[in-house]
């Protein structure tokens, strides 16, 4: 009996010490669950985002409320609700694994911050906007984004409000002199690798956490983030003492402009023809006309040349049907001849009212030298505005002189060729539709040339050897341009595309072979952020190449296809937002795209063309979604700063050299539905630490891992091939492995032998894990 009560309090001691242990592990694990940040499930991912859109919509409501000039920052606010909608809808819900829906989720709170980031500087630039409402939901919003992705990873918001900062301060800076200019980029660049850094820190922290540490950050991870935040902190801190540094030297040019107003005594129109008036050319594309002025004293035109564009305007009095009224037009440039203290202005007369040009009634224009305090206008100049319709080609040449092309070069006669106002015309007895082979082929002294909308065609070698041509205007009517078109002409740096219907240009433009860079004018204003219309249901050939102004592209649902080498050379795109529709991503369509970090392929797509993304340099990082079946060549090559590829599970060929010379790729995911690696496909992937080959795969082709170091597993049965000295060549040279550098090789459970000469020359070998299966080696 004793015993039995020796027994049961051994046990209820035991039970008793039990639970004091339990409760003491419960609290260390609550003591480690504050120490640790866990990444938020895909659940809690859409239940944060869900709050932030409710937010966000609160914000616009009252923006609504607001000064109209906010309305370019609501509609912004607008395309992020609806671009998030989207994303919770259906983008996150149809991802399967976490550590890809985190890093979408982590791209979206990028872009969110950035938003917000730009909101709070329009408001904060805008007296009218700021209200108590506002400001309780923009701090609101800053706490609730972070909910996205944990506390942890929100140090963007840090970095976005120093680029809005930055893009404020280049909108005050604009057209500055070169100094400034090139200070402002360099300041665009920082911020730029800052992004860039953070972006590599916390991607690398979100896999580890979910692969290896079931989603929570560790202490390490911890600290290595908050060492990057730390040298952020220390960079943004010297970025924005450099901005308060261009600040105040934009202070200083405004200061000039003041005391260079306070020295111009006089501004007199110079008189061309006896009757005082200057003539507008008028010809269904452009209406342009150059008015001089003698400016007193003299010295004034110097800092004048410099911040024209910063303190010159024109406005014209239309006398209309009923009553007169003021325009504002656009000056396109202004000349300075310093010497005798005469400035040539060259005005857009686009904002004319119709029954003005309809009706050859005369219109006055005035231009004003203004800081928005002091104003010097000259008197208005009556302007006889001739209409040449589609009949003329409007030119300049480097001395005023005419140029003459080959007159058999067009469909129409030559009736006149005339040069007055600053402005050639050639006008023709009827609308042309082509310039012929060699028609202005040798013109050294033309400089500009604006092509009329009735011409479809520009043949070969129209323009070759023009070495003094900077500037052309080619209209959407144009849907050819023939080889050798612009062949050596030398100072051909910028082809301004001005066209009034972008679906029209969007669908049907096939531009190609200009030879240098093109602004993409939309009614004479120079488009950066292009949204395509919903109207356009496909993006042709070469829609796009060349427009170096473009920033962002959202391409809407309506697009299906986007076409041949469609944004080829778009050097200053960042980012690219395709629509849900886009089954197919044309050969070449975002080639060169230099400047372009991020893209989103939707789940829409089934093909990527061949060059698709070659030498997109600045991409850091692509997901392929799972509806895509096949990557062409060259699709990815000379990515440079991409450090992961994940290849949806639909993909059954990845092309040869798809990612040639990746040197910054470290993983890449080869899905089980992939049969063929072509040739060259990972050539030259040094920094890759790891390949794995699935069993799908049953065709590789030579070199295909060249280069590559690290381990290589492989799964595929293609081990199992018996080569011979007959068909498989000495030097290894069409082999799949040749050249590669591998230093571990592991062969899987399910092979069963290797073939005959199938690791031949890994001479890089340093560790080889064969699996159980295996019964022969070859």
């Amino acid at each position: 009996m004793k015993k039995i009560f020796l027994l049961l309090a051994i046990i209820a001691l035991s039970v008793s010490c039990m639970d004091k242990y339990e409760d003491t592990l419960q609290e260390l694990g609550e003591r480690v669950d504050k120490l640790e940040q866990k990444v938020p499930t895909i659940e809690q991912q859409i239940s944060a985002i869900n709050s932030s859109i409710a937010l966000l919509e609160e914000a616009d409501r009252a923006l609504k409320a607001k000064d109209e000039e906010l309305s370019n920052a609501d509609r912004n606010l607008e395309k992020l609700i609806s671009e998030l909608k989207q994303y919770v809808n259906n983008e996150i819900n149809s991802t399967q694994s976490w550590a890809e829906a985190s890093l979408f989720t982590l791209q979206k709170y990028n872009s969110a911050v950035s938003t917000l980031a730009k909101l709070e500087q329009s408001i904060a630039s805008n007296k009218d906007a700021t209200s108590k409402e506002i400001n309780d939901t923009i701090s609101a919003l800053r706490t609730s984004f972070q909910n996205w992705v944990g506390e942890q990873l929100s140090g963007y918001y840090s970095i976005a409000k120093a680029d809005a900062e930055f893009a404020a301060l280049r909108q005050s800076a604009e057209n500055g002199d070169e100094k400034l200019q090139g200070e402002i980029d360099d300041l665009q660049t920082e911020i730029a690798k800052s992004a860039t850094d953070l972006t590599e820190a916390y991607q690398k922290a979100i896999e580890e956490a979910i692969n290896d540490h079931n989603g929570v950050i560790t202490a390490a991870l911890n600290k290595e983030l908050e060492e990057v935040n730390k040298r952020l902190d220390e960079e943004l801190v010297a970025i924005n003492a450099k901005l308060v540094a261009l600040e105040a030297q934009i202070g200083k040019n405004a200061e000039d402009i003041a005391q260079l107003l306070a020295r111009i005594q006089s501004l007199s129109y110079i008189h061309k023809y006896a009757d005082g008036k200057a003539t507008m050319i008028y010809n269904g594309n452009i209406y342009t006309t150059i008015l001089s002025f003698e400016v007193s004293p003299k010295e004034a035109v110097v800092v004048l040349a410099k911040e024209w564009k910063n303190v010159v305007s024109a406005k014209a009095i239309c006398q209309g049907a009923d009553e007169a009224s003021f325009v504002a037009l656009p000056i396109q440039s202004l000349t300075a001849d310093e010497e005798n203290g005469i400035i040539s202005v060259s005005i857009s007369g686009t904002s004319l009212p119709e029954n003005v040009i309809d009706s050859q009634q005369e219109a006055k224009i005035a231009i004003s030298i203004s800081n928005d305090i002091d104003n010097i206008t000259s008197d208005y100049i009556p302007i006889v505005i001739k209409n040449v319709s589609n009949n003329a080609i409007c030119y300049t040449s480097i001395d005023g002189n005419i140029v003459e092309p080959q007159a058999s070069a067009f469909d129409a006669n030559i009736v006149s060729n005339t040069y007055y106002e600053g402005l050639g015309v050639i006008e023709f007895d009827a609308p042309i539709t082509y310039i012929g082979s060699s028609a202005f082929s040798g013109c050294s002294s033309l400089t500009s040339v604006t092509i009329p909308d009735s011409v479809t065609e520009i043949e070969s070698r129209a323009f070759e050897g023009c070495s003094g041509l900077t500037s052309v205007t080619i209209p959407d009517s144009v849907t050819e341009i023939g080889s050798y078109a612009f062949e050596d002409c030398s100072s051909l740096t910028d082809t301004y595309v001005n066209i009034k219907d972008l679906a029209a240009y969007a669908t049907s433009n096939t531009i190609y072979d200009i030879g240098g860079n093109k602004h993409l004018l939309v009614n004479d204003t120079e488009i950066t952020e292009l949204v395509i219309p919903d109207s356009v249901t496909s993006i042709g050939r070469d829609a796009f190449e060349g427009c170096r102004s473009l920033t962002s592209i959202t391409i809407p649902d309506s697009v299906t296809s986007i076409g041949f080498c469609a944004f080829l050379g778009c050097s200053s795109l960042t980012s690219a937002i395709i629509g849900n529709s886009v089954t197919s991503i044309g050969e070449g369509a975002f080639y060169n795209c230099s400047s372009l970090t991020s893209i989103t392929i939707p789940n829409s797509v089934t093909s990527i063309g061949s060059y698709a993304f070659h030498i997109c340099s600045s991409l850091t990082s692509i997901t392929i979604p799972n509806s895509v079946t096949s990557i062409g060549s060259y699709a990815f090559a000379y990515c440079s700063s991409l450090t992961s590829a994940i290849i949806g599970n639909s993909v059954t060929s990845i092309g040869e050299l798809a990612f040639y010379n990746c040197s910054s790729l470290t993983s890449i995911t080869i899905p089980n539905s992939v049969t063929s690696i072509g040739s060259y496909a990972l050539l030259n992937c040094t920094s890759l630490t790891s390949i794995t080959i699935p069993d799908s795969v049953t065709s590789i082709g030579g070199d295909a891992f060249s280069g590559c170091t690290g381990e290589l597993i492989i799964n595929s049965k293609i081990v199992e091939t018996n080569y011979t000295s007959s068909n498989y060549p000495m030097n290894n040279s069409d082999g799949w492995l040749y050249g590669s550098e591998f230093t571990k090789l592991t062969v899987g459970d399910n092979i069963t032998k290797i073939g005959d000469y199938i690791f031949r020359d890994c001479s890089s070998l340093t560790s080889i894990t064969i699996g159980n299966s295996v019964t022969s080696i070859g």
